[in-house]
């Protein structure tokens, strides 16, 4: 049986969680009847190369506090060194505006770029008091903090939107939301002196090779695709395709975000790799369970979401949404799978996996170019449920983390069928198709679940929510 500090943390970060994604997606709904897609489209356009600076900002450094059993922890200087780091990244942001420019053919994007650094540093000073509390296991401080923050980054966004500062107003909502943040969480943890940077860096240095090519990798995996609609397509074309995604990443936020939160920092004091894998397909089972329903729903109803959320200007992101929808089916599983190869030390062959992968969608992505948006987003996730996830599976469940439960495969092999008949039905136009793999993936999805007696699982989390009220 799951311990059940397990579950009430994971109830803890859930709410706060959940409150972050209804700002979020508030925050999308308003700014949408202000923004146009080429508007979003020209910060889809840095962030696609900015957003891989920020990914050094904590190369491994939270990681190894959180799951290293350090005696004491402030005898190595993390908190320095994440500075240090971030201070490096905002320079490296500043020098990447011209070439970013260069690359688009826009010089009106050097401004933007600059704001991004800024923003990169002020963020960065939060890093080690986040990973601090979550280690001590306090995710309630965490998600106050990360609310508070958003709520006010999002109420001046909006502010400055109705002023009509353009794609600028989302810029000053993410300094707003990264200055209250830093003043929220940095109360208790004073800015540290010099001494013990050479020793934290001496004692991360394995860890953080590993980390950082994992998360090249796996940044360029996900963001290439951007990359090459940025290049070849308009701007208003990333501009919806961003927003295409937008429903994905506020899942990813809401269901995953919570179980890595409270995952590795949890399942490290679980010395038996049986049970961490127990729980881990648990979860994953309940998470796809809760899911489907909302992927079904934008599968079938895709215009009536993005009327409904964002307007009549952005009734093109009703082409994409379904094979995102389908897309999210795997994506959040692996991404929970991250977590697990951290707590097993197994960083570097999440990296292997990360670069095999990353040719194979690169070739799907350019045989598209010539093409239209629909064509790209569907030889994207055709290669990525068809190719990429088996090779996670198999790699990376069967062979790394060592799950033997044969259900476990039977159930995600099954998945990974009747998804790929439901894109090749969503880009034939074949609905009688579409209509009966998503009826098989639900029916699949939830006698495995039955099967399973995953759902034992509830069972103990609204037990453990009435013992916490």
């Amino acid at each position: 049986m799951l311990n059940s500090t397990i579950v009430r943390s994971f109830i803890t970060v859930g709410i706060f969680n959940y409150s972050q994604s209804v700002v979020s997606l508030v925050s999308s709904i308003v700014l949408s009847r202000f923004l146009l897609p080429e508007e979003y489209g020209v910060i889809a356009l840095v962030i696609v190369f900015t957003g891989f600076f920020t990914f050094f900002n904590d190369t491994g450094y939270s990681h190894i506090i959180i799951r290293e059993k350090l005696i004491n922890i402030e005898e190595y200087n993390f908190d320095i060194l994440t500075i240090f780091n971030g201070f490096l990244v905002s320079i490296l942001i500043i020098i990447s505006s011209y070439p970013i420019s260069w690359f688009y053919d826009d010089n009106s994007l050097i401004t933007p770029v600059f704001l991004l650094a800024l923003i990169n540093f002020i963020q960065v000073l939060s890093v080690y008091p986040i990973a601090r509390l979550k280690r001590d296991l306090k995710f309630n401080k965490v998600g106050q903090a990360t609310l508070i923050s958003a709520i006010i980054g999002t109420l001046s966004a909006v502010f400055f939107a109705y002023l009509d500062f353009s794609f600028y107003s989302i810029l000053i909502g993410q300094l707003t939301t990264n200055i209250i943040l830093v003043f929220l969480v940095r109360s208790k943890f004073p800015f540290p002196r010099i001494n013990g940077f050479l020793k934290a860096l001496k004692f991360s240095r394995k860890t953080i090779l590993n980390i950082s090519g994992n998360r090249i990798a796996s940044y360029w995996n996900q963001q290439q695709d951007r990359l090459i609609v940025g290049k070849y397509f308009s701007t208003f074309d990333i501009g919806i395709y961003n927003r295409s995604f937008q429903l994905m990443q506020i899942q990813n936020t809401l269901v995953a975000g919570v179980v890595n939160t409270a995952f590795l920092p949890l399942l490290k004091h679980l010395d038996d790799d049986r049970k961490q894998n127990h729980i881990f397909i648990s979860l994953t089972s309940l998470i796809t369970v809760f899911q489907l329903p909302i992927i079904l729903f934008m599968i079938f109803y895709p215009l009536t979401i993005s009327r409904l959320l964002w307007g009549l200007n952005w009734d093109n992101v009703s082409v994409l949404i379904p094979y995102v929808a389908i897309i999210s089916v795997f994506y959040l599983p692996l991404n929970i799978n991250s977590s697990m190869f951290l707590i097993r030390h197994k960083e570097d062959v999440l990296l292997r996996l990360n670069i095999i992968s990353f040719p194979i969608i690169l070739i799907a992505l350019l045989s598209a170019i010539g093409s239209n948006i629909e064509n790209l987003i569907f030889n994207y996730s055709l290669v990525y449920i068809g190719l990429v996830v088996p090779l996670f599976l198999f790699f990376g469940y069967y062979k790394t983390i060592k799950i033997r439960n044969f259900s476990f495969f039977i159930s995600w092999s099954l998945k990974i069928l009747f998804s790929l008949f439901m894109i090749i039905s969503l880009i034939i136009k074949h609905t009688p198709l579409l209509i009966f793999s998503s009826s098989m993936l639900f029916m699949e999805t939830l006698f495995f679940f039955i099967y399973n007696k995953d759902f034992l699982l509830i069972k103990l989390i609204l037990k453990n929510a009435k013992e916490k009220n």
